[in-house]
């Protein structure tokens, strides 16, 4: 993609920085917590948040001179910068382009390892991780209304998991689920890459800096990048996370509107708010802006707007009205106040932002309007610095901000669209793509290479035949469920299993039909007969057996629809059994099962 700089360096690094700031500031309840006790450490964090935001809008300044409204002179302009003659200096600071070509390479390098490193972590959470409801409710809800919507039903229904619950999105957040879907794919690895393409376009900018030899500025967002690779709250959202679905679009959306592309960057947040409401915050803003910036395009940008919510919205609300409605309005916001508000774990209230501080004073009447208040100033704010020439992302990341700050559902992935809106802002405004197609082909490459690079950790970390060993200590947590210490006998090592179920995590970068062999040896004294062995993978049945005692392979043909790439779960279920203690045995008093030393997985 061709680019030139279009900020100085100064500001790219305040930008960069502060942004990196209020990462840290929204993952530091993890470590405050244990050593701040009491209630105040949420609203002290609000403030210092507040701040970091205000800061970052208040510094922002005016759009780079680059991005005038005449795109064909933009054009001139960036093209007349890139072509030099072969061993001129480099422009900017006079240093031969050898020097920064070094530069670049060194950086490129340094952004590779990092996103190396943020998908190791990134995907060995999801590989020993099985899926769980109780955790991530709303993607458990996404993958049951994807498989409505496959069969040919009506996604928008009343799902138990095991309590009630409805689709509360659009199809651009769920959609983009199908894929791994119908691919047997976990859905979980569909969020890491999501995660990923922001981290991806830092290290491609911090590159682009380098090689102009704008080396602070390099740094600042290898140190931005380096901030979202290690963010505890990051990789803790990978497992249960459904909104990095639409996060690709984020800079897409900066870049369209930063350089002034209104019908495209109208398109494109129409699809944002079909995906999440929470995004019909940003719309007064960007009205204004294409107002105030060409108002012959105003009108054609809100239509385009409109007609892209409408498409991918109205076809589901004519299909079953009362379920979309019921879904997408009135019993989401109904079950957030009966439900999550009122939770004695105080998960409302011990959040960042205003609506957890008036919950815990039980003043939860003034929610509604102190978000409409507070959207209210942002709007006057707003309209009032871009009548002044202001840049309009620093207002639409301040709309999303004041949005999620009130909103009705106080949760702390909440605000990671408003950090992540920032950054997208900062690195639209730090380079400028010349024409739109490539504009869009630089971001369609940052999201190939996210996909590639989580695909390629996958085939790395998981086997497509994997095989557990009860005594490798690598391999000890898998083991999730109902196993007791490492024993040895003569040399083979074993755990008993010590109660009716046990659970495994079956990690596996294949969805092909297999047979999975247990070595075991079941405790079948003769008071009891044999034992009796229900697997599960999945949730899907693999059978019963019966087996005596003695080491032996209990077989149990796995067919392809019932694995996934990614994290398997693997349930056995027992009967109840007596202790030998109980049985009179020996002393020992524990629910001996079955011994296990190794699972397989082997293809067929």
């Amino acid at each position: 993609m061709s680019v030139i700089a279009s900020l100085p360096e100064r500001t790219t690094v305040v930008r960069v920085t502060l942004i990196a700031i209020g990462l840290g500031v929204l993952a530091s309840p993890g470590w405050l917590q244990p050593v701040w006790s009491g209630s105040s450490v949420f609203p002290a964090l609000s403030v210092v948040f507040t701040l970091v935001v205000a800061a970052l809008v208040a510094l922002w300044g005016r759009p780079p001179p680059e991005l005038d409204s005449d795109r064909g002179a933009r054009t001139e302009r960036s093209a007349a910068q890139q072509v030099q003659p072969e061993g001129s200096l480099d422009t900017d600071v006079g240093r031969p382009r050898h020097y920064a070509l070094l530069a670049a390479i060194l950086a490129g390098a340094a952004a590779v390892v990092l996103v190396g490193l943020a998908t190791q972590r990134f995907v060995d959470i999801v590989l020993v991780n099985p899926p769980d409801p109780n955790r991530g409710d709303m993607l458990t809800v996404i993958e049951l209304a994807g498989r409505r919507f496959l069969r040919g039903r009506d996604p928008y229904a009343s799902y138990q998991i095991p309590w009630q619950v409805y689709l509360p999105y659009g199809p651009p957040l769920w959609g983009p689920f199908l894929l791994p879907q119908m691919l047997r794919i976990d859905l979980r690895l569909l969020t890491a890459s999501g995660e990923l393409v922001l981290p991806v376009c830092c290290g491609m900018v911090a590159a682009i800096e380098a090689a102009r030899a704008r080396l602070i500025s390099a740094a600042a967002w290898l140190i931005l990048l380096a901030t979202m690779a290690f963010d505890p709250d990051l990789l803790r959202f990978v497992t249960v996370g459904h909104t990095p679905a639409y996060w690709p679009l984020l800079p897409l959306f900066a870049i369209l509107t930063a350089g002034e592309h209104w019908n495209a960057a109208a398109a494109v947040l129409g699809v944002l708010i079909a995906g999440r409401t929470t995004m019909t915050a940003l719309v007064p803003v960007f009205v204004m802006t294409v107002w105030l910036r060409d108002r012959s395009r105003a009108l054609g940008a809100a239509l385009i707007l409109t007609a892209a919510v409408v498409a991918l919205l109205l076809p589901f609300f004519l299909w079953d009205p009362g379920s979309m409605w019921r879904g997408m309005v009135t019993n989401y916001v109904q079950g957030l106040k009966q439900i999550v508000w009122r939770s004695s774990d105080e998960g409302a209230i011990r959040t960042i932002g205003l609506t957890g501080w008036l919950l815990s004073h039980r003043l939860e009447r003034f929610v509604e309007l102190s978000q409409a208040s507070a959207l209210a100033v942002v709007y006057v704010v707003a309209w009032r610095a871009l009548r002044r020439g202001a840049s309009a992302l620093p207002f639409l990341g301040l709309a999303l901000f004041a949005f999620s700050m009130t909103t009705v559902w106080p949760v702390y992935y909440v605000h990671f669209d408003i950090v992540l809106l920032f950054a997208s802002a900062a690195l639209a405004e730090t380079i400028v793509a010349v024409p739109l197609r490539r504009a869009i082909a630089g971001w369609a490459v940052t999201i190939v290479c996210a996909i590639g690079v989580v695909a390629a950790m996958v085939r790395l970390m998981a086997a497509p035949a994997p095989s557990i060993a009860v005594d490798r200590a690598d391999q000890r947590r898998l083991l999730r469920q109902g196993f007791s210490r490492l024993e040895n006998d003569g040399g083979r090592p074993y755990r008993w299993i010590v109660s009716t179920r046990a659970m495994l995590a079956l990690p596996r970068s294949s969805a092909s039909a297999a047979d999975l062999v247990v070595t075991a040896q079941p405790f079948a004294p003769k008071a009891t007969g044999p034992l009796v062995l229900t697997a599960l993978l999945n949730g899907v049945s693999l059978g019963t057996v019966r087996a005596d005692g003695g080491w032996q392979a209990l077989r149990f043909p796995t067919p392809a629809s019932a694995w996934r790439i990614g994290a398997n779960e693997l349930l056995l279920d027992f009967p109840p059994i007596r202790s030998p203690k109980e049985l009179g045995l020996s002393e020992d008093p524990r629910h001996l099962v079955m011994a296990v030393q190794r699972i397989d997985v082997e293809a067929r």
